[in-house]
């Protein structure tokens, strides 16, 4: 692959990175230009709060199946996912729609995907505005598609166990413009 490589790797910010620099240079966070984003499922908030990075603006997505998934489609653009952070929301009930287990994978066509990282039962996310940052197990190629997969949540109401409720997700690497 061939074009300008952008250094966006992770350097102390947790929600400094790739997403954050493609938002800031083209002054685009609607989630329709610097990156496109769309989902499974039903909405029930806008899509482009997980790229705005305020704690207030929530993403829910209340699909009741397995594979929850939010999709980050770069354009012309392709990126080499080293690390990614996530953010959890202000709930303020008990048992919210914590990740708990989720998959990262990228597709360079949307048909075929290569798992990136898996989490499974993780807890570091497992309460209200709980913000990490995760190594890639794989962080080897340069993908168009990332798709964050939540098969499950901390919520104990079975109606609830795949529902995605995030504040943001950040991703870090490299990108190639053309």
């Amino acid at each position: 692959t061939k074009g300008k490589l952008i250094d966006c790797n992770f350097n102390g910010d947790e929600l400094s990175g790739i997403i954050s620099y493609l938002c800031k240079s083209t002054n685009d966070y609607s989630g329709n230009t610097a990156v496109k984003l769309s989902c499974s499922g039903n909405k029930q908030s806008s899509l482009a709060n997980i790229i705005k990075y305020d704690q207030n603006n929530v993403y829910i997505n209340s699909y009741d199946k397995s594979d929850n998934w939010i999709k980050f489609d770069f354009g012309e653009r392709k990126i080499n996912l080293s690390s990614y952070t996530i953010r959890t929301n202000h709930c303020i009930q008990n048992n919210c729609a914590y990740p708990k287990t989720w998959k990262i994978y990228g597709s360079n066509d949307g048909e075929n995907w290569d798992e990136i990282d898996i989490r499974t039962n993780n807890s570091e996310l497992n309460g209200r505005y709980h913000q990490k940052r995760f190594e890639c197990q794989n962080s080897n190629k340069f993908y168009k598609y990332i798709k964050y997969i939540q098969d499950e949540s901390w919520h104990n109401r079975s109606y609830c166990k795949y529902k995605i409720k995030l504040t943001c997700i950040e991703f870090f690497g490299t990108i190639i413009e053309k």
